[in-house]
């Protein structure tokens, strides 16, 4: 916490990746895996490897992530 506070502080954010669904599009290396668990047509993060870091609004550091997904 105190590190995410301090980050702040000097206007960087981690964006929240995690659990969120995976948009054609996004701004991420993503690794997809298979999960029939999911409702069809569902891509989920699932691990996030790597954080998105913005500063100023503005991506410095893309993520890595693992989705889940049921095409």
């Amino acid at each position: 916490d105190r590190m995410k506070v301090a980050l702040q502080a000097e206007d960087y954010s981690i964006v929240p990746l995690l659990g969120t669904e995976y948009r054609e599009g996004m701004q991420v290396t993503a690794v997809f895996v298979s999960d029939e668990s999911l409702p069809e047509g569902t891509s989920l993060i699932t691990s996030v490897q790597r954080p998105q870091i913005n500063h100023g609004g503005r991506m410095i550091q893309a993520g890595i992530v693992t989705v889940a997904q049921n095409v």
